[in-house]
This record gives C-alpha cells, structure tokens and sequence, in this order.
C-alpha cells in the first residue's frame, strides 16, 4: 500500500472508493480507520481495524455483498421478463426464488 499525506499530516490510502488513514495506537501500532466511502457501507465508516488487511478485507466483503445482491435482482428481473415468476414472487422475498424446487440428492427424492 502506498501511504500519502494530506495537508493536515494524516496518513491515508483509498482502496475501493474508501478511504483510510493510519490511526496507531500504543498496544497496534498498525492499526487503520475507515473514514470516508460510499453511504451503502456507511456502517464501516469510522471504524478501526488492527491493520490494512483487515480493514481491506472489510471492504470487500461489504462491495461483494453489494454485487451479489445487485445480481440477484437482475435475474429476478430476468427471470420476470420471461414469465418464470408470478407476480406474487416477485414481489415476495428473494428467499423463496432462488430455493431449489428439484431433489438435491437424488437417493432421498419421492419416486
């Protein structure tokens, strides 16, 4: 990670439209906070992480979490288009929709 200095003396890197600046503590002397990102991972701001990784890890989580659901309703919205869902599943819970409706083992199916 390539660290910079803002006008104030921080020490700060972004990393996915996040950034974060080194906060070291006596007992971490590596430990990083979150300061500013996007407002669907507002939760993560403000943070303190013991080091990069950590904190980088955290940030990609929340960004695949994000990519996952936002491909989820793509395909609902597919799947809609072509009439495989009725208009009560799509309005219902992703839970329902992306349930098997086949045996995943085929030795305990019904016969």
């Amino acid at each position: 990670m390539k660290w910079k200095e803002d006008k104030n003396g921080v020490l700060f890197t972004k990393h996915s439209n996040f950034r974060i600046e080194q906060t070291p503590h006596h007992t971490f002397g590596e430990m990083v906070t979150i300061q500013k990102g996007p407002s669907y991972a507002s939760h993560l701001l403000g943070k303190r992480y013991i080091n990069i990784q950590k904190a980088i890890g955290a940030i990609c989580i929340v960004t695949g979490e994000k990519l996952i659901g936002k491909g989820l309703n793509e395909a609902v919205a597919e799947m809609a288009d072509l009439g495989l869902l009725s208009p009560a599943e799509i309005s219902g819970h992703a839970g329902g929709i992306v349930e098997p409706h086949y045996p995943l083992n085929p030795h305990n199916a019904a016969i």
